[in-house]
């Protein structure tokens, strides 16, 4: 418990403080769980407070953190994509990257894309404005840019751009 002598020497070493006299702390005794690697008061640098971030500005932070997507177990290829067939209730995907296989791919196939109302990753792309470019080149498709290691294992995969349909189209 603190009494008035606690209070006393707070208030003495706050005026020092204030004045400009200052002194490493000195420990005289611990009387519970207080770290020896105190940091002094005087040396504590201030954070300056930041107004709150617009949606627009966050949406860019996170996409800065986001990138880039690498998807290792996968390739570009010019090969004829293959479509593979999936088990029922997964939907119809197409994997594509940030490559001229790819981009040409998805000009050439994109009414049966959204006729099949496939939903698009793009498994390999370096930064956001690179995504950008292949949203506004997917006219409508949804893409989300995400690594698909884990998927591609599963399905065999080792190329794209590929269309995965739950039947054959």
């Amino acid at each position: 418990m603190c009494n008035s002598r606690c209070f006393l020497l707070v208030l003495v070493a706050a005026s020092l403080m204030a004045n400009g006299i200052t002194a490493a702390p000195t420990e005289i005794g611990d009387y519970g769980k207080v770290e020896r690697s105190m940091i002094h008061p005087m040396k504590v640098q201030q954070t300056q407070l930041r107004t709150p971030m617009s949606s627009a500005e966050a949406q860019r932070s996170i996409a800065k953190s986001h990138y880039p997507v690498i998807t290792r177990s996968m390739s570009a290829s010019g090969r004829h994509s293959t479509v593979r067939r999936v088990h029922a209730g997964t939907g119809n995907l197409f994997l594509i990257g940030n490559d001229f296989y790819s981009t040409t791919w998805l000009r050439k196939n994109h009414a049966q894309l959204k006729a099949l109302g496939a939903q698009g990753i793009v498994v390999n792309v370096p930064n956001a404005q690179s995504f950008a470019q292949l949203k506004q080149m997917a006219n409508g498709l949804p893409l989300v840019a995400a690594s698909v290691d884990d998927l591609a294992q599963q399905l065999k995969l080792k190329h794209y751009p590929v269309l995965i349909t739950e039947s054959e189209r």
